[in-house]
């Protein structure tokens, strides 16, 4: 096996990519998959091996970030996220039509380990020069597993969001709890979690600002078929104790097609529903946007 190894070493030159073995041996090639039990190598001699994780010292990656390129064994390296959209639709005729997304998105992973993400959206519609939609919302959120499967997590969030023509000025809702992850793989990840919270609400109209204790369960699905099509689905719900008529549900799904090297095409679903909105406004606020995506 050492011989064998060895050889893959000097010879397998398919791609910068090198890791180096608990006996000293460097395997040379392209990574092509990580797992809990091992990784898989493409090499320019034996084609794929896989390696199991147990004889890994080491990992690099070619190109890698400083904080990506030595991965101790047992300790994947951070995953990287980083994405920025932006979405412009117009209309023209016997009505003038005008509607702009944008958002961004930046999330840091270690599997098994923890998890930070930051996330921003900002969503603006017109009528003929007149607003009639106008949006924003900011994201930070820390979890960190535990448990003997290192499935289990606890995290903490905090949003925040805006909605003029449902007059909010400002909302913010800190929140945590626990969760658990059902996958959570390259190509599936699937979620589920529970936390409480407060919600503080500001108006922008005489209405008194508002308080109240939440419970905040949450699903995501996250599946990419054929390495192509990445489908989201989250939907969360933000539900009041004390008033139990009075709670929120959001549904955020995103389908994501590449169209050349870090740039996709997305087309986003929003379904926000309020159970207790403002006189003057609908309870059910359904958005569907596209747009350009860049990741780097």
């Amino acid at each position: 096996m050492t011989t064998i190894l060895f050889t893959l070493a000097i010879s397998g030159t398919v791609r910068g990519d090198e890791l180096v073995l608990n006996n000293g041996d460097r395997i040379t090639g392209e990574i092509l998959e990580e797992s809990d039990s091992g990784v898989t190598v493409r090499t320019g001699y034996m084609g794929e091996v896989e390696i199991d994780s147990s004889a890994i010292k080491s990992m690099k990656r070619s190109g890698a970030r400083p904080a990506e390129e030595e991965a101790p064994a047992g300790k994947p390296a951070a995953r990287w996220k980083r994405e920025i959209s932006a979405g412009y639709n117009a209309a023209r005729g016997n009505t003038d039509t005008d509607e702009f997304s944008g958002s961004v998105l930046v999330n840091r992973k270690i599997e098994h380990e923890d998890e930070m993400t930051a996330a921003g959206d900002i969503y603006y519609s017109a009528v003929d020069g007149k607003p009639d939609a106008q949006k924003w919302s900011a994201m930070g959120r820390y979890a960190y597993s535990f448990g003997r499967t290192r499935k289990w997590y606890q995290f903490y969030r905090f949003d925040s969001d805006h909605d003029k023509f449902a007059e909010i000025d400002i909302r913010y809702t800190p929140s945590t709890g626990v969760g658990y992850w059902f996958y959570d793989l390259e190509t599936l990840g699937l979620f589920a979690e529970i936390g409480i919270g407060w919600q503080h609400t500001e108006y922008n109209t005489a209405k008194k600002d508002d308080d109240a204790a939440i419970i905040r369960p949450r699903i995501f699905l996250e599946n990419k078929i054929l390495d192509k099509l990445t489908f989201t689905n989250d939907l969360v719900l933000y539900q009041e104790l004390e008033d139990m008529d009075s709670y929120r549900l959001q549904y955020k799904g995103s389908l994501t097609a590449p169209l050349y090297k870090g740039v996709s095409v997305r087309l986003s679903v929003v379904d926000e529903y309020n159970a207790s909105p403002p006189p003057s406004t609908e309870k059910n606020d359904i958005r569907i946007t596209s747009s350009l995506v860049g990741s780097f």
